[in-house]
C-alpha cells in the first residue's frame, strides 16, 4: 500500500510539476551581445510562472538587461537575433510577435512589430519546428 501511494505522489508531481528545459544561449550578429532565454520560476507570480525572459550578457559575461515577456513556455515559441542590427525577435503561439533592441544604454526595449520583423518571427517559428506556419 505505501508503495501504490509513493507511486501515486511521484506521478503526481512529475505530471503536475513538469522540469523546465534548459535556457537557451543565442550570440548576437555583431558578437557584442549573449541573449540568455530562461523561464521564470517564480510560483510567487503565477501569471509569469513559466514564461520566458531574457537576460541581456555583454560579451565578458556580464548581464546588461532582462526582461520578462509574456510569452509561455507551455506553448511553441521561438527567439533568435534579427540578422543585421542587435534586435530579438521572439514568435510565440501564445502571444505573437515581439521585438526588442539594445537601447544606447544597453536595456532591452520593446519596439514596434514591422511585417518584416513579424516574416522573420514567423520564418524562425517555421525553422525551429519544422512547420509551415503563416498569418
Amino acid at each position: 500500500m505505501k508503495a501504490a501511494c509513493a507511486g501515486v505522489l511521484v506521478a503526481t508531481f512529475v505530471f503536475c510539476n513538469p522540469p523546465l528545459p534548459d535556457k537557451e544561449i543565442l550570440s548576437s550578429p555583431s558578437g557584442l551581445y549573449n541573449l540568455h532565454v530562461e523561464f521564470n520560476t517564480d510560483k510567487n507570480e503565477p501569471s509569469k510562472y513559466a514564461c520566458l525572459k531574457l537576460l541581456l550578457f555583454d560579451k565578458q559575461g556580464k548581464q546588461l538587461s532582462s526582461l520578462q515577456t509574456n510569452a509561455s513556455e507551455f506553448s511553441k515559441w521561438a527567439i533568435d537575433w534579427h540578422p543585421h542590427g542587435d534586435t530579438i525577435i521572439l514568435f510565440s503561439q501564445d502571444v505573437g510577435t515581439y521585438s526588442y533592441k539594445v537601447a544606447n544604454d544597453q536595456t532591452l526595449q520593446q519596439i514596434t512589430v514591422t511585417p518584416e520583423i513579424d516574416s522573420l518571427g514567423i520564418k524562425t517559428f517555421n525553422k525551429k519546428y519544422h512547420t509551415s506556419n503563416k498569418r
